[in-house]
């Protein structure tokens, strides 16, 4: 009895030996799981090293930028596309150039059209007005630049081209001071012409690379899909657009749809609102719906924006500002007119600006007016001729302020004297009171 008891049945002991065998396998099981986890992990970081992805992370969602932009680069910078009239800066250039040539209809073109344009086409009409010459301009802004990215894109059109008769620079503050991206010799713009710049051999090896790569280990090529796929999830939970080109396009497209709101319904159709009725409340719901989209946008952007000025190291920002520097002095040694235009901005974005960067930025560009002769500024910051009404987001205009935009420019351009033999003497007049307001910043400091 006592045997029995102390000593279980044989089948009973056979099925508690299989339980801890069974047991033992399912930790050893999750931690060879953990480990592969860890490994992919680490590889696809690595990767990230050696072939950095291009994206824009802004609260909610990664909105990716496509490589239609640095396809514009290699059509900008290609040899044998002179300009008169370099155009540098970010999507502020962009979108005025956009807006003011195209306006509505710029929302039922492609990603790669918009994106890809170099054109600048109301600038031009207004200049020839101005000069009665056919100048040519080029305009090779890029969604997210800084200022070394257009020493970087200068440097490289120069190598290629002849140099032009003016390079003009659009900037904000956000153009030293940006956190949120890349440092400036590991910006997508600059890694993309110096790889473009490489020898043709070294080229053919990379790209022999990455055909081998995606041979060898399928998770380097089906990666993009997984964060495609893993991007439209969080796409649809979150109810955001999964660009920042579909969500700024999204908005004024809702609009135009809710304005152009037409029924057609059937002969004898039955209904209990009055056809008016229902076009008037689909209107006031898609009206809602847009002005909440924009409202969140506009506060994802704030939010971007202030954690790029938050996190702004004063190193990062000196290396933009030797970038300034850099740009001056070549153009000084081509002898080609430097233009930097201070871009209106709306009220709600400079106040998000810390006054430390604030002051940096305008002691940098007054100092660089100030040490060569044919630079000229032409501070638009403030301008109270731009209001809210003029911009479609914090700090991209809408057609209407485009066309102001460009209106207002070619009129302080025109009483500078820029592109006319009396252009020098009043360089120099601009310079000294740039020299003044330099010493008036130092003082503030």
């Amino acid at each position: 009895m006592s045997t029995s008891l102390a000593t279980p049945p044989k089948k009973e002991q056979g099925a508690k030996s299989a339980a801890l065998q069974n047991g033992s396998r399912v930790p050893i099981a999750r931690l060879h799981f953990v480990w592969i986890l860890a490994s992919l992990i680490l590889i696809d970081a690595f990767m990230s090293c050696v072939k950095p992805l291009q994206y824009l992370q802004i609260p909610g969602v990664i909105f990716r930028d496509g490589d239609f932009q640095m396809n514009k680069l290699d059509l900008a910078l290609a040899k044998g596309h002179p300009t008169d009239v370099l155009l540098l800066g970010s999507s502020t250039l962009l979108a005025s150039c956009q807006q003011a040539d195209f306006g509505d209809r710029i929302y039922l073109m492609s990603p790669e059209t918009c994106q890809t344009y170099t054109g600048a086409s109301s600038f031009e009409a207004r200049l020839k007005q101005m000069t009665n010459e056919s100048l040519r301009c080029m305009n090779v802004g890029v969604s997210g630049a800084m200022l070394a990215d257009d020493q970087a894109i200068l440097e490289q059109y120069l190598k290629n081209n002849s140099a032009p008769r003016a390079v003009m620079l659009f900037l904000s503050s956000r153009d030293i001071a940006d956190c949120n991206l890349p440092a400036p010799d590991q910006s997508r713009v600059v890694q993309h012409i110096n790889n473009s710049s490489l020898p043709s051999s070294q080229q053919g090896l990379m790209a022999a690379a990455d055909d081998e790569i995606q041979k060898i280990w399928r998770l380097y090529s089906i990666r993009g899909d997984y964060q495609q796929l893993l991007e439209f999830i969080s796409c649809a939970v979150l109810q955001r657009e999964p660009t920042l080109y579909a969500a700024a396009h999204k908005m004024p497209a809702q609009a135009k749809r809710t304005a152009d709101i037409k029924l057609n319904l059937p002969p004898g159709f039955l209904f209990f609102h009055s056809p008016q009725q229902s076009a008037q409340n689909q209107g006031r719901a898609r009206a809602q719906e847009a002005a909440l989209q924009g409202t969140r946008f506009e506060e994802e952007l704030k939010d971007y924006y202030a954690r790029g000025f938050a996190g702004a190291k004063e190193s990062v920002m000196q290396r933009h500002c030797e970038a300034l520097d850099k740009i001056t002095s070549r153009c000084r040694e081509k002898g080609i007119a430097l233009i930097i235009v201070q871009m209106p901005l709306r009220q709600e974005f400079r106040q998000l600006v810390p006054e430390r960067i604030g002051k940096a930025f305008d002691r940098e560009l007054a100092q660089a007016a100030a040490q060569y002769k044919n630079c000229l500024l032409i501070d638009l910051t403030n301008d109270s001729a731009f209001n809210t009404q003029d911009f479609s987001d914090l700090i991209h205009f809408n057609k209407r302020g485009a066309i102001k935009f460009w209106d207002t420019l070619v009129d302080r351009m025109r009483k500078a004297g820029v592109f006319n033999h009396a252009g020098d003497e009043l360089n120099q007049k601009s310079s000294r009171e740039s020299a003044r307001r330099v010493r008036r910043l130092r003082g503030d400091a």
